[in-house]
């Protein structure tokens, strides 16, 4: 009989256990995409999307500016791919980059 007693309180406290676990876990997580996704000092976010292309019903092509890179990326419901990465910004037919209102700047 007395260990009949015991088992509710236990079960209760491993549930709560697991729900402190969980939250912390949920935070740590928040923390670490807050930190992807962080402004860097002067202000401006690390990645910026300058211009999005639907090629079709789940694929895109999206040119994206990181860390004074433009990238041309393959966006699928699979993946992303980098397709073209321009480390200067000069694109290899002449053209200039996208200014950021998507634009050519020049």
């Amino acid at each position: 009989m007395n260990e009949n007693n015991l088992e509710l309180p236990m079960t209760i406290a491993f549930t709560i256990l697991a729900l402190i676990i969980v939250l912390i876990v949920a935070w740590l997580a928040i923390k670490m995409l807050a930190k992807l996704n962080r402004v860097n000092p002067n202000g401006v976010k690390a990645v910026k999307i300058r211009q999005t292309i639907a090629v079709g019903s789940r694929e895109r092509l999206v040119i994206v500016r990181y860390r004074d890179r433009e990238l041309l990326l393959g966006v699928t419901a699979g993946g992303i791919s980098v397709l073209k990465d321009n480390p200067d910004n000069r694109y290899s037919d002449g053209e200039p980059p996208l200014s950021d209102n998507g634009k050519e700047s020049g």
